[in-house]
């Protein structure tokens, strides 16, 4: 008998006491998920947003041969423009990439160079730099920069890249220095590019 009354107590707590209390908690938990769902919709069309920004955003590049003769005085490397080339967003005078708007940029430098023909002559170094020219203070700026000394006897084809993510205003001006005392660079159509690209 007993049991019986624990077994009667049970069923008594399990019997909701007041029908109003559960169609209270009954409308709580449909209001919470009607918000969840809210959300996670919300979130998925978010990312779907920023997916499809990220696809469409044009590249700003300019990919090109080095020829003879093209690196200035002031060792400005100039490049030669033709149907590869893309400027979309940027324009190009002078060996530079001038931006046309504010942003974070991926800019990016490879050039090849030999260290063959220095059978007679003290080892030199070759030195490759990407700079800006800001145009607000009409200052030059480093960007990126390597060395590498170059080995007496040698014949070895030897690369440099640079590539790193700079914020550039409007009106500043990338572009590409070469500084050694030899004439060592590689003239294959491929073997050097500069551009940049908005993030």
């Amino acid at each position: 008998m007993a049991d019986t009354g624990v077994e009667l107590d049970r069923l008594v707590a399990a019997v909701p006491q007041n029908p109003d209390e559960q169609q209270k908690d009954d409308k709580l938990a449909q209001t919470l998920l009607f918000v969840l769902l809210t959300v996670v919709l919300y979130g998925i069309a978010a990312q779907a947003f920023f997916i499809n920004l990220l696809y469409h955003r044009e590249l700003v590049s300019i990919s090109s041969v080095y020829s003879s003769g093209s690196v200035q005085e002031n060792e400005v490397m100039l490049w030669h423009i033709n149907n590869l080339t893309v400027l979309s967003g940027m324009a190009y005078k002078d060996g530079r990439l001038e931006v046309q708007e504010e942003g974070f940029y991926y800019v990016y430098s490879k050039v090849c160079f030999s260290d063959h023909g220095l059978w007679n002559q003290s080892p030199d170094f070759f030195h490759h730099f990407v700079m800006k020219s800001a145009h607000l203070h009409g200052n030059h700026y480093t960007l990126m920069q390597s060395q590498k000394e170059l080995r007496v006897n040698s014949s070895d084809l030897n690369n440099s890249f640079l590539g790193g993510l700079f914020h550039l205003h409007k009106g500043d001006g990338i572009f590409v220095r070469i500084r050694t005392n030899l004439n060592i660079l590689q003239y294959n159509v491929s073997e050097h590019f500069f551009g940049a690209f908005m993030m």
